[in-house]
């Protein structure tokens, strides 16, 4: 379910402004799209389109809000010159716990992560 008390857009990413969640009919819904003067109506899960059966570029969703992800990479020696190996562990703790003899160090990594994208 959408939460209106945190930022919205188009499935597609354009920015939306609500103006109300409570209009009568059967797309509560009112805003319009940043940019544009038109109001257009959503449905109340969002659906831009009326017992719709497949996602529309209108439909409206929650903006993914960035996150940080740590991790604690143990690093291994292997003996081919090209090739390493690596462990991910949520904390140090865990890392050190699941150390194997031959690491040779234990890197905390820090990732500015996006919800849904994988391309950074």
């Amino acid at each position: 379910m959408l939460d209106f008390t945190k930022p919205v857009q188009t499935r597609d990413g354009r920015e939306v402004v609500i103006l109300s969640t409570e209009a009568p009919g059967i797309c509560p819904i009112v805003g319009y799209l940043k940019g544009e003067m038109t109001l257009r109506r959503w449905c109340r899960g969002g659906s831009y389109v009326v017992d719709a059966y497949a996602e529309h570029p209108m439909d409206l969703i929650q903006v993914p809000q960035p996150f940080k992800v740590i991790r604690y990479i143990n690093v291994y020696s292997v003996t081919s010159p090209c090739v390493s190996v690596v462990s991910s562990h949520a904390t140090r703790q865990i890392a050190d716990d699941r150390a194997g003899a031959d690491r040779i160090a234990c890197v905390r990594v820090e990732v500015d992560a996006v919800e849904g994208r994988f391309d950074a």
